[in-house]
């Protein structure tokens, strides 16, 4: 595990998975970042991922902390609109998003859903509580990496 960035209420690791070619990149929260110290993440993130040669599944996780609030309008209209200025990036480096809390409520559900109004991602999410949801994404999407390889390599 290699730290990428350490910020107030943010640490982002890179952590290697048992495929060579996709990696986690893992957001470790215990506040939400707001104005310039959201924008210094993802500036961060945002270069790490243009920078790095593989795939990359993003792990957003709530830790540390009592409460955790999902991010407001505004914060969900700032996090797309990074999202939409990656665009290409995205599209050809993500190959999933897992955002895992200590618990879904109302107020997870009606944040998963109004990100999900405003932004249709392509590939692979989900929002989950337990460590073993997560080890299932992840194994979904490395299975899928897998038989890829396999079909690239009959041809």
């Amino acid at each position: 595990m290699t730290t990428i960035c350490q910020r107030h209420g943010c640490v982002v690791n890179f952590v290697e998975t048992s495929e060579p070619r996709i990696g986690i990149l893992r957001m470790d929260f215990s506040e939400i970042p707001v104005g310039d110290e959201m924008d210094a993440v993802i500036l961060i993130i945002s270069a790490f991922i243009k920078h790095h040669e593989g795939r990359l599944v993003i792990h957003a996780r709530h830790v540390n902390s009592s409460k955790l609030i999902p991010p407001n309008m505004q914060g969900m209209l700032s996090i797309v609109g990074k999202i939409l200025e990656l665009k290409d990036i995205v599209n050809t480096k993500l190959k999933g998003t897992i955002v895992q809390g200590t618990c879904i409520d109302d107020l997870v559900i009606m944040a998963k859903n109004m990100f999900l109004t405003i932004y249709q991602p392509k590939t692979p999410f989900d929002v989950v509580v337990t460590d073993e949801d997560v080890t299932k994404f992840m194994a979904k999407i490395l299975e899928h990496e897998l038989k890829k390889r396999a079909r690239r390599e009959i041809k």
